[in-house]
Parts: structure tokens; C-alpha cells; sequence
């Protein structure tokens, strides 16, 4: 037992390869040739994990959760091909669904910004007919719509009163600015990231949860950095050196041309996403043949880990079960969503054996196991250790 306990400690301490930013620059210097190419045993880095399967009934089939958000004990969902809200409880008990296609007062034909203001207890969607903000209650009553000029995206709060917004860098956009900061009634204080072309391909969808309150982490398209919004500013919380593989994206940033850099075969593109909550950042890392990593800083010890990802998805496996990249965080868990055919088609997949102990420490796998082909998404929720 002695000799397994200090085999792990011996493994996880080569695993984490403690390395702290130099002194005062806030630079981390990431030599991808020593990230791993395997993916390792998740039982070693999550510290608790359980399961929440959305109830499924005809009234509340979903297709996919293309955005989530929590209020209070409600889950909030935006189903990616109706364009839907549909509200849970914690358990996954189905409460109401709301909004409706068309072009009148509070309709919609697209959605692609979805946010709760626990101020005011109101659900904020982005983008419709002409670009606007719906504003509804949580009972699904419309409340106002307010305009902009520019075709949002996601969207964070960074103060009660102000939203910081990715305006996106194609289409309908009068700032010619990639993210701007805006009121509650869509007057802007501050736009950032300036360009004189749209670019196409722009997919960038970079918030997370701030470090500090008052804030909100972003990262951009074909860049290395993190930055922190607040109020009144924007820092740079974190610079990503990737040295030779990292691609020269600046002349392409502000071009249509941006297409070429699939041509930097091999090279880092950047962060695909950000997940953050008080204890843990990750920031997902890929390359445009494909490969990824997730790059984990603990904020308390400044001590990170890569790990190699099995595929676009999964960062790799807990007792079986395919430990995806989380699109969405709550306090300090880190959560992702699953289709309902894709986890109806793993849980075949699963021995007896391993579906045993499932069942016996993974709390919600018991109903998770009924969910079938044509079932809602199911959530798993993770801590890290």
C-alpha cells in the first residue's frame, strides 16, 4: 500500500511539472514539445464528479444545449436548432419552455447569446431578426427588446449595469470593433480589438467566468493571450508563449484573408475555449491538424498541467465514462453536456463491472442510465483535485 501511495504522489508530481510565470511579466513559456501525446487516467486529476440527465418528455425534447446558464436553482437552456429556452431545476426536472419564432415584439428567428442578470432576475437572449437583446423574466415573459449595432454573440456581465459583448468581426457591424462594452439600454462605453475588414471565420465565443469581481475572462480567435474585462478597461491576465509553433497572426487578423493560416500546418492557432472557475482555469489549446490539449492553472498554487485530448471533446476517461471539455461552469464545478444519442451509445459500451461501481459512487448514473437513443442531454458535472 506504502509503495502505491508514493507511486502515485511520484506520478502526479512529473504529471503537474510545476512551473510558475517568471517574476512580475505574467508570461508563462509553454514548450509543447514536452506536452503529453497520451491521455492520462482522469481518476488521478478529478476530485469528485456526478451526473444530471434533463428529464426528456414531448413537451421539452431538445436537440443540443447550444448555451447555459444558472439562476439560482434553475437551469437555463438555449436548444441550438429551435432557438428554445427551456428551464430545469437541479435535478433535471423539466419546469417551462419560452420563446417563439417570428419577427414581432420579443420573436426571433436566431439566437446566439443566451444570459441571466441575477440583479433584476431577467434571462437576456442576443440576436434576432434585426440586432437586438430580448429581455424576458424567468417565467418566460417578454419584457423589451433593446437595439444594437452590431450582430452580438456571447455575452458577460463585467458590472450590474454593463454587459461586455463579442460583436463579432463579420456581418452586421457598425463599431468595426471585435468586442465592445454596452449598457442595459445598448448605449457603448467602450469597444476593443478594432479592425478595418470583416474577417471570415470568425468564431470566437471566448467568455468565462472573471478572477476578480467585476470582471469577465476573454480570449480571441488566432491569439495568445487572456485577457481580464473589467468596467472601465481591459488587461492582459496572461501571455502564452508558444515560441516557433505559435502561428504569426498578424497579418491575417485584419484581413478576409484569415483562411491562409490553415496553410501554417502543425503550428498553434491558440485557445479554442475557456473554462474558469475560483479554484481552476482551463484553456484549451489546439493546432490546425487537429490535436488538442487543456492547460490547467490551479489559481491558488500558480502550478499547471497539460493533458493530451482524446479527441475534440473528451479530455479523456473516469471509469469509462468519456470526460468531455466543459462549455459551462457553476461555482467551482466545471460542466459539460452530452447528447442524448452519444451518451445513450457510450453507456453501451460500459461493462458490468464498471456500470457497478458507477452506480455506487457517481451520484445520478442510476438515472442517467435510462436515458435512451432520442433522449435530452445529460450534464456532467466535475471538480478538479
Amino acid at each position: 500500500m506504502v509503495r502505491k501511495i508514493i507511486a502515485i504522489v511520484v506520478f502526479l508530481a512529473v504529471l503537474i511539472g510545476c512551473s510558475t510565470p517568471k517574476h512580475n511579466t505574467g508570461i508563462y513559456h509553454l514548450d509543447i514539445k514536452t506536452w503529453p501525446t497520451k491521455t492520462i487516467d482522469l481518476e488521478n486529476v478529478i476530485k469528485e464528479i456526478r451526473i444530471v440527465p434533463l428529464e426528456t418528455n414531448p413537451e421539452c425534447l431538445m436537440s443540443y444545449i447550444l448555451q447555459m446558464q444558472f439562476a439560482g436553482d434553475t437551469i437555463v437552456a438555449l436548444d441550438g436548432e429551435t432557438n428554445q429556452i427551456l428551464c430545469f431545476d437541479r435535478q433535471g426536472k423539466f419546469l417551462r419552455k419560452f420563446g417563439t419564432r417570428g419577427k414581432g415584439p420579443g420573436e426571433y428567428t436566431t439566437a446566439a447569446g443566451l444570459l441571466f442578470n441575477q440583479e433584476k432576475s431577467e434571462i437576456l437572449l442576443n440576436r434576432s431578426p434585426a440586432p437586438r437583446v430580448n429581455f424576458f423574466s424567468l417565467s418566460g415573459q417578454f419584457l423589451r427588446s433593446v437595439n444594437q449595432d452590431f450582430s452580438g454573440y456571447r455575452m458577460r456581465f463585467i458590472d450590474k449595469e454593463l454587459l461586455a459583448v463579442h460583436a463579432g468581426r463579420f456581418g452586421f457591424n457598425k463599431t468595426n470593433c471585435e468586442l465592445a462594452v454596452l449598457d442595459l439600454n445598448g448605449k457603448i462605453s467602450k469597444t476593443y480589438f478594432p479592425f478595418k475588414v470583416p474577417v471570415q471565420g470568425d468564431g470566437c465565443f471566448g467568455f468565462a467566468e472573471g478572477t476578480k469581481p467585476g470582471s469577465a475572462l476573454y480570449h480571441r480567435r488566432f491569439d495568445y493571450n487572456i485577457y481580464e474585462l473589467f468596467a472601465d478597461r481591459i488587461d492582459t491576465l496572461l501571455t502564452v508563449d508558444l515560441g516557433a509553433a505559435a502561428i504569426d497572426t498578424g497579418a491575417f487578423l485584419n484581413t478576409e484573408n484569415a483562411d491562409k493560416l490553415n496553410e501554417e500546418t502543425g503550428k498553434i492557432f491558440g485557445f479554442a475555449s475557456l473554462a474558469n472557475t475560483p479554484d481552476h482555469l482551463l484553456a484549451n489549446i489546439y493546432k490546425n491538424d487537429g490535436f488538442r490539449w487543456v492547460w490547467i492553472l490551479d489559481h491558488r498554487s500558480k502550478n499547471q498541467m497539460n493533458l493530451a485530448m482524446d479527441s475534440l471533446a473528451s479530455m479523456g476517461n473516469f471509469r469509462g465514462i468519456p470526460v468531455h471539455y466543459p462549455r459551462h461552469t457553476n461555482g467551482s464545478w466545471f460542466i459539460a453536456d452530452y447528447e442524448g444519442i452519444g451518451w445513450f451509445e457510450m453507456i453501451k459500451t460500459l461493462s458490468e463491472d464498471q456500470k457497478a461501481i458507477l452506480r455506487k459512487e457517481v451520484p445520478g448514473f442510476i438515472e442517467a442510465e435510462k436515458v435512451t437513443a432520442d433522449g435530452n442531454p445529460v450534464l456532467v458535472y466535475y471538480r478538479l483535485k
